[in-house]
């Protein structure tokens, strides 16, 4: 018998979070008597090695596996200095310990034991859908001590409240709308079924919902001229000539703008309103969607919204006939917009950047390419396109870390073209990019070692030729297609390796921000130099996007000088004497 089963074990009342911990858990196995010792040895020190990896104390981790599935999942154990069998070893053993616990403790959460009147009503449902929907709901309100003739909708909102508490899976409104008409079908249909209706949640607007036929032909024409435009050499409303857009920015317009057309029909905005660029673009209109968007984001506006008050100014004065009063109006929505711009980096990049200072985890990227690389060889030939792929990544990786480009000048290099010898075959390889082939038309050029000379030379020699399939072209990573591979799918590989390898998060645009942290951090203030190997036109840019990573070394200076001011650990207290007043 589980001694932990015992109904008047004060779980919640004693608990610092409200429900049984990993404590408890470790008490429970401590007192059951029918655990081998080998067993109970197991489970305590693997949920000790879980807690220490999750750096929790043991009475604040939930004794639930939904409760910390996510945080799990986050830990790597590359980042932890453990092996991967040790890793999954402690793991496994710590799941084993909160299910034995769970299956004791009469159920937590989803998994709580269902009363007999809730299971009589359970098995009144033939079909296996709503019986999946309504038994979790069974559960909760047997957890809750609640009578099915007294079920009301109260309890169905605290139900979706205690999924998302509970770090479930959020209940989707369409899942909770299911639930409750399948609820009330049988309580129509069903003698045995408690004579209850519960109220059938709203629809929420959808995010789309607006079939692009429906749009006035009007504005669909000048959405379609206005792209089409834009994809040729043309001028800006000051006149200067520009070059044609790429394919990728003409889709994000025409997806921000019909967000735009959806945004106006949801804000109460007459679709027949909508018949021109123009006639959306008037202030009247054009302000109350950035409103709308704006109180979506909350207080402040976010990166996405003054993106968008920006591109309503610029088409405004560049395809439209409004009159100067309209145009001031835009101007002040947009210089609105501006004050809110934040300067610096992201909450995401800054993360980033933190491990890349504080650890030696930008080490372990540095080192990733030669470990795969050299993997890659030894099964090229059993696995010879795998080992390719492997060899590819290597290479990509070791190029980001050198030289920052983006992803997509990445992805497009071409051999001969940008990947170059200017010492004569013999030499090492330079990476250039001619100024037409930079987002902002910067040239760029990295000179690169003999040793990343080697390594490039082995993918191309020993495992590029797997990857052409029958293609002939130049460009440095082949895709299926005959063409480069994908920017995406080559982003997306790279994270994955990396995160799979060493446990860090870190996309290919990234690799950007760690190369300005590990300039500043060996040469604080050389914005210049970092504006120069990120290729940005103005050092402007540089310092307002950079300038909190200096912060960030002065706060980090300011403790050191703070820390040499502490006695020495072994030092005596000092006495105060208490002056009388």
């Amino acid at each position: 018998m589980n001694k932990h089963a015992d109904p008047r074990h004060p779980f919640a009342s004693h608990s610092a979070i409200g429900e049984p911990s990993f404590e408890d858990v470790l008490q429970a196995i401590a007192r059951d008597e029918g655990l081998t010792d080998d067993r109970k040895r197991h489970w305590t020190t693997s949920l000790r090695k879980m807690a220490e990896y999750l750096d929790k104390p043991l009475p604040m981790i939930p004794a639930r596996i939904s409760g910390i599935g996510q945080q799990i999942v986050a830990l790597h154990p590359a980042r932890l200095g453990v092996n991967d069998k040790t890793f999954a070893n402690h793991r496994a053993n710590a799941r084993a310990a909160l299910n034995w616990f769970r299956e004791g403790s009469g159920g937590l959460g989803r998994a709580a034991a269902m009363s007999v009147a809730y299971r009589d009503l359970l098995v009144l449902i033939a079909s296996r859908h709503p019986r999946d929907l309504i038994s979790p709901f069974f559960r909760f309100l047997s957890m809750k001590g609640i009578q099915p003739t007294d079920i009301r909708d109260e309890h169905l909102c605290a139900y979706v409240a205690y999924c998302g508490a509970t770090k479930f899976r959020p209940l989707r409104n369409a899942s909770l709308r299911s639930l409750a008409r399948h609820f009330n079908y049988y309580a129509e249909t069903t003698e045995e079924w408690p004579d209850v209706t519960l109220e059938v949640p709203a629809t929420k607007a959808a995010n789309g919902g607006l079939p692009w036929d429906e749009v006035p032909a009007g504005l669909r024409d000048d959405i379609e001229t206005l792209l089409k435009r834009r994809s040729r050499p043309h001028k800006s409303a000051s006149g200067r000539r520009l070059r044609g857009c790429k394919q990728s920015t003409l889709d994000l317009t025409q997806r921000q703008l019909r967000a735009a057309i959806r945004m106006a029909v949801r804000t109460g905005i007459p679709l027949e309103e909508l018949s021109s660029l123009a006639a959306m673009l008037h202030p009247d209109r054009s302000e109350a969607i950035i409103d709308a968007y704006w109180q979506a984001d909350g207080e402040q506006p976010g990166t996405y919204t003054i993106e968008l008050a920006t591109l309503f100014l610029d088409l405004a004065r560049s395809e439209t006939k409004l009159d100067d009063e309209a145009l001031m109006r835009l101007e002040d929505i947009q210089a609105l917009m501006q004050e809110h711009r934040r300067s610096g980096m992201t909450d995401k990049n800054m993360a980033l950047v933190r491990q890349v200072l504080a650890t030696d985890t930008w080490t372990k990227v540095v080192g990733l390419p030669r470990r795969i690389l050299a993997e890659a060889n030894a099964y090229r030939k059993t696995q010879p396109i795998k080992s390719a792929v492997s060899a590819q990544l290597a290479v990509a990786i070791t190029l980001l870390t050198m030289a920052p480009v983006r992803v997509r000048n990445l992805a497009t290099i071409r051999i001969g073209h940008n990947l170059i010898r200017p010492n004569g075959p013999a030499g090492p390889f330079h990476l250039i990019f001619a100024a037409n082939e930079v987002k902002n038309e910067e040239p760029l050029e990295f000179p690169l070692s003999a040793q990343v000379t080697a390594m490039i030379e082995t993918f191309i020699h020993d495992h590029r030729p797997e990857l052409m399939r029958g293609h002939n072209h130049d460009y440095l990573f082949p895709g299926e297609a005959g063409s480069h591979k994908d920017v995406k799918t080559l982003g997306g590989q790279i994270t994955k390796r990396i995160e799979r390898e060493i446990g860090l998060t870190v996309t290919p645009h990234q690799f950007r921000h760690a190369a300005a942290a590990l300039i500043l951090r060996a040469d604080p203030g050389n914005y210049e130099l970092v504006r120069r190997v990120l290729g940005h036109k103005s050092l402007a840019t540089t310092t307002s996007f950079y300038i909190g990573l200096e912060t960030l070394s002065a706060a980090e200076r300011f403790g050191e000088i703070v820390t040499a001011m502490l006695p020495p650990e072994n030092a005596p207290p000092s006495t105060f004497k208490r002056q009388r007043g």
